[in-house]
């Protein structure tokens, strides 16, 4: 029931703040017109594309400054685990023969 009673005013609040967009003189006049087709035009492909240009640029920038130059891929801010492949050899045990122990 608190479902449904949720739904009921979420719908109402929508309806109601739909309405001022039917109130505004200006978009049903000639003028709203002439401003639709100024901006659907044949040149809107265009258009979107150079607004929306400088977002992509930007997330590239932030990636670069986050994740660092990807030509700098040996030095990492995160330290990462090395491989099994990447170990060091282990040393044998020295013997005590060995001139350089102490013994």
């Amino acid at each position: 029931m608190l479902n449904r009673a949720r739904m009921l005013a979420t719908a109402t609040l929508l309806i109601l703040g739909a309405s001022p967009a039917w109130a505004c003189p200006l978009c049903r006049s000639e003028t709203g017109r002439r401003v639709r087709e100024g901006l659907f035009d044949a040149q809107f492909g265009t258009n979107l594309l150079v607004t929306l240009l400088p977002f992509p640029v930007f997330l590239a920038v932030i990636a670069l400054i986050h994740f660092g130059p990807p030509w700098a891929k040996g030095h990492s801010r995160r330290p990462t685990s090395p491989d099994a492949g990447d170990m060091p050899q282990s040393q044998p045990p020295t013997t005590e023969d060995d001139p350089w122990t102490t013994g």
